[in-house]
């Protein structure tokens, strides 16, 4: 068998398949009746293209569905029920309000929170470059109380005739 030498395909031969396989198909349009109809009306969703192309999306839709948590369990009848699928919706739905919420009211605690810790280092910032500023002139910083305490001295010197 090694040693035998590799045989080419006659030319027309993948044309002479395609036409046969077609032809059947092509055969069935041209039927009259109920079933022509029928074929008729379907021919563009049953051409092997269409239909590879579905079962293939079908496909990723129920491993991405397996892979998301879908349910595990066989269906029955009564999962089935209008009742429970629309309770089974709302519910969802609800639950996934709930989480938006929460999730939003979160974000907006952490903003705050951010906000107000960025407040607070620009306050130390700018106390601390009125610090350097102080011991770079020689003057004595002056704390809030001790800002106080001048401003109320001079008040009392006014108020002495």
């Amino acid at each position: 068998m090694q040693t035998a030498a590799e045989v080419e395909p006659p030319p027309a031969l993948l044309t002479n398949i395609l036409h046969a396989t077609n032809s059947g198909w092509e055969f069935k349009l041209r039927a009259k009746g109920i079933r022509g109809a029928i074929n008729r009306f379907f021919a563009p969703v049953l051409r092997p293209r269409f239909v590879m192309g579905a079962m293939l999306t079908l496909m990723s839709i129920t491993m991405l569905s397996r892979c998301a948590g879908g349910p595990k369990t066989k269906l029955s009848a009564a999962d089935l029920d209008p009742v429970r699928l629309w309770t089974s919706l709302d519910d969802r739905t609800h639950r996934l309000w709930d989480r938006t919420m929460k999730s939003y009211e979160s974000m907006r605690l952490v903003y705050e929170i951010r906000n107000q810790i960025n407040d607070w280092k620009q306050q130390q910032t700018e106390a601390d470059e009125a610090s350097a500023d102080a011991r770079a002139n020689g003057k004595k910083l002056e704390t809030p109380k001790s800002a106080e305490q001048s401003t109320q001295q001079k008040s009392d010197q006014e108020k002495k005739p």
